[in-house]
C-alpha cells in the first residue's frame, strides 16, 4: 500500500494523473483496480478537479513509472458528510457533480513517451503461456523470444534473459519450474 498526498493534474487514457506532494513532484498514474468500473468512473470525475490537493491510498503497480491501483481518496468536505471526507473508489459513486467541480469533463493531459518497462517481454510470454498453453510457443515466437532475451542481456538483466532463453529446450516436467523462475524474474506484479 502507498499513502501519499498529491495534486490532481488530469487524465491520460484510463489513468488519473497526479503530481506527488511527498516525492518532489513525481508524476503518479492512478488506475482503477482491474474490473472495477465504479473506480474507473470515479477517477474520470476526479480528473475534473484539476489543481485540487488530495490524500490518496493506492496499491503499487510494477513498472518504470510510479503507478497505483487507487483504492480511496480523501477529499474533505467535497464529498457527502456520511463518507467522512473520504471516497472509497470501489464503493462510493463519485461524480463531477458531487465534487462540485468547475469542469464538466476531465482535463486530458499528454504524458509523452513513457520509458519501457524492462521485464515487459517476460510478462508478455508468461501471459501467453497462461492463456494459450505451451503450444503458443511456435518457431516464430521462439525466434522473438531469443531476440527479447538478447535485449534483456544488453540491459544487464541476464537472469531474465536466461529464463526466457531456457523455454526453448524445456521438457514437459521442467515447465512448471520454468514458470516459477519466470514469474520471479519478471518482478512484483506479474500477470
Amino acid at each position: 500500500m502507498r499513502f501519499f498526498a498529491a495534486e490532481i493534474v488530469g487524465v491520460a487514457g484510463l489513468a488519473l494523473v497526479l503530481r506527488s506532494a511527498d516525492d518532489a513532484g513525481l508524476v503518479v498514474l492512478a488506475f482503477g483496480p482491474p474490473g472495477n468500473s465504479l473506480a474507473r468512473d470515479a477517477l474520470r470525475a476526479l480528473g475534473c478537479a484539476v489543481g485540487d490537493a488530495v490524500r490518496c491510498i493506492g496499491r503499487l503497480r510494477s513498472g518504470a513509472q510510479l503507478a497505483v491501483d487507487m483504492l480511496a481518496v480523501e477529499l474533505g468536505d467535497r464529498v457527502p458528510a456520511e463518507w467522512a471526507g473520504t471516497a472509497n473508489l470501489g464503493l462510493d459513486k463519485l461524480t463531477a457533480e458531487r465534487l462540485k467541480t468547475e469542469r464538466a469533463v476531465p482535463l486530458l493531459v499528454e504524458l509523452g513517451d513513457a520509458p519501457a518497462e524492462p521485464f515487459a517481454s517476460v510478462r508478455r510470454r508468461l501471459g501467453q503461456v497462461m492463456l494459450g498453453g505451451w503450444s503458443v510457443l511456435t518457431p516464430g515466437v521462439l525466434a522473438a523470444v531469443r531476440s527479447e532475451a538478447a535485449e534483456l542481456d544488453a540491459m544487464m538483466a541476464r537472469h531474465a534473459g536466461a529464463v526466457l532463453r531456457s523455454v526453448e529446450a524445456l521438457p514437459a516436467p521442467a515447465r512448471l519450474a520454468w514458470f516459477g523462475r519466470a514469474w520471479l524474474a519478471s518482478g512484483p506484479g506479474a500477470p
